[in-house]
């Protein structure tokens, strides 16, 4: 019996893999795919040559049996991965199957209430799951146009989502899923108990869950005892591109923060220049003169505003180097800068 066959023996010809995978609600005559925004219920399973499939109607791709499912969960080819995905099952599932199971997922679970009692007492923001999956060829190559690499998304924290579930505000249980057109990543916080969800091409880019820093502070971890420059950015992509080319940065929250005094005075320890590196657009150019006008008398803040039009995909640090920029002349910039 191939590893396969033990695998379908084991589950039920792939039906306990759906289950795992998507709970009860899969074994109804049609349920909601939980990994798109499914608002009538589109998907089902059907048996085909005695092994379970899954079908949504609402999707013509979104078609296959519990390998495929696994394959498209965790971003990997069925065809040229398979052993990949026959290990992630059996990982899973706890079925023992494969003896020498050793392929790395990196992908963890948080729980944040230990019981039903405590979950009740805790307010809806701060109960969530996040399943975290492997990065993907077009999750690299979306942070890559900004030279950040995956050893620098693991030095920051940053992780790839699969799936999120929490409580709305109404007190009411709901789940988004990561999809390719909509990839969502996870600023990490305390070892996972609190995240800062991105979503970079969603309506609602951000959103926060459990326990977020206060004051919250982007990159301080990363930065070195001693330096040159460090600059205070607008975001955590600024950030994590600035050090992709050398600089030390940190943001804070939005560009609207305050700025907590306490860590101007550590920076101000740490390095030469603190240089305000805001967007170029009017709300950067407002909130950067309005925290170095906060601080005269007291730090010695300098502000950089980019040569950008300030529109949507030229307002930025990270923009900047996308459109070609170099790091000559973002260092010529900064010259001018702190010379004026």
């Amino acid at each position: 019996m191939t590893d396969k066959e033990k695998i379908l023996d084991q589950t039920h010809n792939g039906l306990t893999v759906f289950i795992h995978y998507i709970g009860e609600s899969c074994q109804r005559k049609l349920f909601k795919n939980p990994y798109r925004d499914d608002r009538n219920p589109s998907c089902h399973l059907y048996r085909y040559k005695g092994v379970y499939v899954i079908h949504d109607f609402g999707c013509s791709d979104f078609h296959g049996d519990c390998f495929w499912f696994v394959g498209w969960l965790n971003n990997l080819n069925v065809r040229t991965q398979f052993r990949n995905i026959l290990e992630i099952i059996d990982k899973d599932l706890n079925l023992g199957v494969l003896s020498n199971s050793n392929w790395e997922r990196r992908e963890i679970v948080h729980p944040i209430a230990k019981n039903a009692s405590e979950a009740k007492e805790m307010p809806p923001n701060k109960r969530f799951y996040v399943k975290y999956k492997r990065y993907s060829s077009e999750d690299i190559e979306y942070w890559g146009r900004y030279g950040i690499t995956e050893n620098i998304l693991q030095a920051y924290g940053v992780r790839n989502v699969m799936m999120l579930q929490s409580v709305n505000s109404e007190g009411k249980n709901f789940e988004i899923a990561s999809t390719y057109r909509d990839p969502m990543y996870a600023y990490t916080f305390d070892d996972g108990k609190g995240v800062k969800i991105y979503r970079p091409f969603s309506k609602l880019r951000f959103v926060q869950y459990g326990n977020i820093p206060r004051p919250y502070v982007f990159g301080d971890k990363n930065l070195p005892d001693i330096g040159t420059y460090v600059f205070i950015t607008g975001g955590e992509k600024d950030v994590m591109t600035l050090a992709s080319h050398g600089f030390s940065a940190i943001c804070f929250n939005s560009e609207t923060a305050k700025i907590p005094e306490e860590t101007l005075t550590k920076l101000s320890l740490q390095f030469m220049y603190t240089i305000l590196l805001y967007d170029a657009d009017e709300t950067g150019k407002r909130e950067s003169l309005a925290r170095q006008e906060e601080m005269k008398g007291r730090f010695n803040l300098y502000r950089l505003v980019l040569p950008l039009s300030g529109e949507k995909k030229e307002k930025d640090i990270s923009d900047f180097f996308l459109l070609g920029h170099t790091e000559l002349e973002f260092r010529e910039l900064v010259q001018k800068c702190i010379t004026k």
